[in-house]
């Protein structure tokens, strides 16, 4: 008798299949097989008890389902794990007004210090060379040798006897003139550098609030996005590129490439009608230029938004293309300053002088962890750590590879944890 009551509740069930199944399509079932049961011999199931009890689950099914769907309208999307693929696809919360300009502000306010380089009026370091010293960086020579010469003002295919560095930074230069320029036309000769020092402090607050947007575009709950910024804003590493007028390079390319970043998630971040467009390749070569040519890591922009559309949408028609325009930017920047081996001395480089590949390898590594050491301890920093300020790795015996080892199983773990 069970068997032919399952039947006929699942017949009664198939019979409206093209609408919702609702409580009274469910109760009407269950009574066609309390029917069933009843007219089956030797059956000692009340019916009456059968549908009675069968009503109160629906019902409290029923109001499960309506306090999940209440708790998903007040719970925020960034505090639900998605489903592997699903990230892309979830909405962008829209913030109020008023936290939208409490975080900007709160994060402008944490770049204010650093205006207080404004107030210095020497030069420091390598801006001799870079500016005060270049004529390039003052603006006396035509604007196309800018593009024929290096960072420090050197021919990019210097004669016997002269070196070139490679740095090719030519709107950095161009930049540099025009600042040095203007200075003078509005009577603040000799104290050009102030002026340089106040646009690397626009271009920090500018950096920090790009920060900001970026991480709330990355769906981060509100407090960590602020928090996100404030660690740019006044982290100390961040002070030589502001302080510093030669580190306005980095700064200025820092924001080219998060301008691209918040490009490509502007047009991958939506759930409908997500795709790459002419316009989007075109925006983002440009970008990548921008910040390439005002130092040199800016060209891996193109590589990292490949690296994302691989892990956000999969689509790997785009990801080529990413990859195939990094890999033309980089080979005609490569082709136009005349290969990649840049011509640093001993006391610049001395890794690179040392016979021992394993000795370069070891080193290099050891570099890679000092650097991750000061993002998460700045302590004794310096503006160049050349000659012997990191001593040499020669074994495999130093303690000093723990770090290598700490620092690249630190990266991988969060690869992990963002990626699962």
């Amino acid at each position: 008798s069970s068997g032919q009551g399952y039947s006929g509740f699942q017949q009664a069930m198939e019979d409206d299949s093209s609408r919702p199944c609702t409580l009274e399509d469910v109760c009407a079932a269950i009574g066609k097989l309390c029917e069933n049961g009843a007219s089956a011999k030797n059956s000692d199931v009340d019916p009456a008890f059968v549908k009675e009890r069968a009503e109160k689950l629906m019902a409290l099914g029923n109001a499960i389902a309506r306090a999940r769907a209440e708790a998903d309208e007040v719970l925020e999307p960034t505090l639900r794990r998605p489903e592997p693929g699903q990230w892309a696809d979830l909405p962008l919360q829209v913030e109020p007004w008023w936290s939208v300009i409490l975080c900007t502000l709160l994060s402008l306010v944490l770049t204010l210090p650093h205006y207080v380089c404004i107030s210095y009026t020497q030069w420091f370091i390598d801006e001799g060379f870079a500016v005060y010293q270049n004529p390039d960086a003052r603006g006396e020579t035509h604007v196309l040798d800018v593009f024929r010469h290096d960072f420090w003002g050197q021919s990019l295919n210097p004669p016997e006897g002269y070196t070139t560095h490679k740095s090719f930074r030519p709107l950095v230069t161009l930049l540099f003139a025009a600042e040095w320029r203007l200075s003078r036309a509005f009577g603040l000769q000799g104290r050009e550098m102030q002026a340089m020092r106040a646009f690397s402090c626009l271009v920090h607050s500018c950096n920090t609030l790009l920060t900001l947007w970026l991480l709330q575009r990355l769906r981060v709950r509100r407090l960590l996005a602020v928090l996100g910024a404030a660690l740019f804003a006044s982290h100390p590493v961040h002070v030589e590129n502001v302080v510093y007028i030669v580190g306005c390079a980095d700064s200025i390319a820092t924001g080219a490439y998060l301008l691209a970043v918040l490009l490509f998630l502007r047009a991958t971040l939506k759930p409908v009608n997500s795709r790459l467009s002419v316009w989007h390749y075109m925006g983002l070569l440009l970008l990548t230029a921008v910040s390439g040519l005002c130092k040199e890591p800016g060209f891996t922009v193109l590589f990292f938004l490949a690296c994302a559309e691989i892990v956000l949408r999969t689509r790997w028609r785009h990801a080529i293309g990413l990859l195939t325009s990094f890999a033309c930017l980089g080979g005609v920047r490569i082709w136009y300053v005349g290969g990649s081996k840049a011509d640093f001395g001993y006391v610049d480089t001395p890794i690179r002088y040392q016979d021992s590949q394993l000795t370069r390898i070891l080193s290099y590594l050891f570099q890679h962890a000092f650097y991750a050491k000061l993002v998460l301890l700045p302590w004794h920093q310096s503006w160049d750590y050349s000659f012997d300020a990191l001593p040499l790795v020669r074994s495999m015996e130093d303690l000093r590879l723990f770090a290598v080892i700490a620092a690249y199983l630190s990266i991988a773990a969060l690869a992990a944890h963002g990626l699962c």
